[in-house]
């Protein structure tokens, strides 16, 4: 598998991801829209006041979390499969001595065909110790050595 094919199959997987967690936050907020219309039209008292206070909060909290799905999203279509570059930036690809990363949003390990990649952001205590780094480097992260392999 070439290098833009492995980026592009960590990608659809992510993308696919994303769009299953905005579809689940999506349908929170629909779900909560008539409740809160309901509760709006009919409360009666301070303990209905609470009530509609909270689910207003609820509610913009899942507003707040949908907008950073989405804008994480966004981030990901920026990834340009083509690119490949010497040192290790956003959109990178790195084989270490201590595992696969894929430089991109910050959403933890994944599973794709039996093996495991961290996705991780670049501003990630891992992503910046890691960047800018070239094939053959070492570091040393949280008193574990990693040797870069290759960087895709």
């Amino acid at each position: 598998m070439t290098g833009s094919q492995l980026k592009q199959k960590l990608l659809h997987h992510l993308q696919g991801l994303y769009q299953y967690k905005i579809q689940n936050v999506q349908n929170e907020i629909l779900s909560m829209t008539p409740s809160r219309d309901s509760d709006m039209k009919n409360s009666a008292g301070d303990k209905h006041e609470t009530g509609r206070a909270m689910m207003h909060i609820e509610l913009d909290n899942h507003k707040k979390h949908l907008a950073k799905l989405l804008e994480q999203k966004n981030e990901l279509e920026m990834i340009d499969i083509r690119i490949t570059e010497e040192t290790i930036q956003f959109g990178s690809i790195a084989i270490t001595s201590s595992g696969n990363y894929f430089f991109c949003v910050g959403i933890g390990k994944v599973a794709i065909d039996g093996a495991d990649w961290f996705c991780v952001s670049m501003i990630s205590p891992v992503g910046k110790a890691l960047q800018a780094k070239v094939a053959g480097d070492e570091i040393t992260f949280n008193g574990k050595k990693i040797k870069i392999e290759e960087i895709i």
